[in-house]
């Protein structure tokens, strides 16, 4: 309770102190509001739209925890688009920007909702049942690399389109539970994916 009236009700206090009550509570909503979007801008890559660095370091850690209480298969996916500093070099920043934000929709469109996916080098973890994690997740990598390759990207509003590609490397949880280990073994596939030709899903060994 944050206010009181006595009877008999005067009908100008009952009117002010409604008031008063109506602004605290939209003070109160609005500092609710802006906590929250503080919240958002500190785990979402404000380009993208997806969540980022900071909150993969945190989420990872847990869901490997929660895979090895489980006994379940977890799988990384660590992305990277091709030559995007000749994009930036050749036609500018704000063409690159247009192409990660293309990029972060076509991964929307072919990753379940059940997976998550985060920008920068684009991050998608992955529980599978197991036996064929790596498999699986290799699948929907798959899906991802031919999706971006799929159709021209956009670049600017007089509808300038040029051609990306993405390689990816994946690695599966191993018995430790070790987030760096993960993802140190993911990026290792992911490099193996640049320096075998580009535009290709390469699988950590296990």
């Amino acid at each position: 309770m944050n206010d009181y009236i006595l009877r008999p009700i005067d009908r100008n206090e009952l009117v002010a102190r409604v008031r008063t009550q109506l602004r605290r509570k939209r003070y109160a909503d609005t500092l609710r509001e802006n906590v929250l979007a503080a919240f958002e801008l500190a785990v979402v890559d404000a380009l993208t739209g997806l969540n980022n660095r900071r909150f993969l370091e945190t989420h990872l850690s847990s869901a490997l925890d929660h895979a090895a209480h489980m006994g379940r298969p977890l799988s990384l996916m660590i992305l990277d688009v091709d030559h995007f500093k000749a994009v930036n070099d050749t036609y500018g920043h704000d063409a690159g920007d247009e192409v990660l934000k293309g990029l972060a929709q076509r991964v929307r469109r072919v990753v379940r909702s059940a997976d998550l996916v985060l920008p920068a080098r684009r991050r998608g973890v992955r529980h599978r049942d197991a036996g064929h994690a790596l498999l699986i997740a290799a699948k929907i990598a798959e899906r991802v690399r031919a999706a971006v390759q799929s159709e021209m990207f956009q670049i600017d509003a007089s509808g300038r389109a040029i051609p990306v590609t993405a390689s990816i490397g994946i690695a599966e949880r191993a018995d430790d539970a070790n987030p760096d280990a993960l993802l140190r073994r993911a990026d290792k596939a992911l490099y193996d994916s640049k320096t075998a030709g580009r535009n290709r899903v390469t699988a950590a060994a296990a």
